[in-house]
């Protein structure tokens, strides 16, 4: 896990590219609609929250083990089969997370915890 220094760092490195673009945009657009301007800014900060959600979730301690759970379809034991990526979709756009990858004997099926 980063430490919050390290974190602090990689935040405010992407928070100064995003103002980049903000400055660079408007070197580019000496003159704009309104509607032009709120299109630029929800696609920034779709972007800026996509990557500071990112950012966050590679920082979860959970994303390693589910304690102790049952398959929800027949109760056996789970069994952990490593961290695997998947793209997820979310309220503040598509996320690329990593997750603990489970496997069910009885049912031959394999699970992503919730979350």
């Amino acid at each position: 896990m980063k430490s919050r220094d390290q974190m602090k760092a990689e935040l405010m490195a992407k928070f100064e590219a995003a103002v980049e673009r903000v400055l660079v945009w408007r070197e580019s657009h000496q003159s704009f609609t309104l509607t032009e301007l709120e299109e630029f800014v929800l696609s920034l900060r779709e972007l800026v929250g996509q990557e500071v959600a990112t950012e966050m979730l590679g920082q979860m301690k959970s994303k390693a083990l589910v304690e102790a759970g049952g398959c929800e379809r027949c109760g056996q034991v789970l069994e952990y089969k490593g961290q695997a990526k998947r793209r997820v979709v979310t309220r503040i756009g598509e996320l690329a997370v990593e997750r603990g990858r489970y496997w069910c004997p009885e049912c031959e099926a394999g699970f992503f915890p919730p979350g």
